[in-house]
């Protein structure tokens, strides 16, 4: 297989997609390596790790530093939804995005606070882990904007509540790149200090200020991207 055509990240979605659905890929192995793929797919190894990221930002793959990338999960439906309700173009507005992010996000960061400590602490150590691998990946959009999901997806989860966590997973596999280009606009400083501080909240289990500080987030974010507008 060869691919020739424009959309490259998105046809190298599809193909992943397909090998997770079709079996070829299993739960628990690694899958080819980066230059397998890229020889096997003819296509750049930028490419191919925009589109991996995606799956990692989703919690489908699993990426180890010297290691390899390997499959968490095949329940795509579980992590992509219902992909007839909702359509791509709906996320064109990437200020939309951020509204409902806004909305969503520090009601279940208050919630992801408020869990029994042991639940709360397992979370703190998780996202400790992507915390670290923003700051490691500064000046490396694509693993930084993956940690950065992570992240985001992993207090949505904790929540309690899956239809919260589903629907921003879901709506994190179909804005990855829109989010990337925030990403070109605004830089890493920002994103890195606001997540600190979240996490510091979480950590001292201030779940007023959890709230209140993932709202200054995208509120943040909302005012730079008019800012660029402007």
């Amino acid at each position: 297989m060869k691919i020739i055509k424009t959309s490259v990240t998105q046809q190298i979605i599809e193909y992943i997609k397909e090998n997770i659905q079709n079996g070829s890929w299993k739960v628990g192995e690694k899958i080819p390596s980066e230059p397998s793929l890229v020889e096997e797919l003819g296509v750049s190894r930028a490419s191919l790790r925009v589109a991996i990221q995606q799956y990692v930002a989703l919690g489908v793959l699993r990426s180890e530093q010297g290691k390899g990338t390997y499959l968490e999960s095949s329940d795509l439906d579980a992590v992509l939804g219902n992909k007839n309700s909702i359509s791509f173009s709906d996320f064109s507005n990437i200020e939309k995005v951020l509204e409902f992010r806004r909305i969503i996000e520090p009601e279940a960061t208050y919630m992801a606070a408020k869990r029994p400590k042991e639940e709360l602490d397992k979370l703190i150590s998780i996202l400790r882990k992507h915390y670290e691998v923003m700051e490691k990946s500064v000046g490396q959009a694509s693993d930084f904007i993956a940690a950065d999901m992570n992240f985001h997806r992993e207090i949505a989860f904790a929540s309690g509540n899956e239809i919260i966590g589903n629907t921003i997973a879901f709506v994190f596999a179909n804005t990855f790149k829109w989010h990337q280009q925030i990403n070109d606009y605004f830089g890493f400083t920002d994103g890195i200090w606001f997540h600190s501080e979240i996490l510091k909240a979480l950590e001292s289990g201030n779940a007023k200020k959890a709230k209140s500080l993932m709202e200054r987030h995208m509120t943040h974010a909302i005012d730079e991207l008019n800012a660029q507008k402007g």
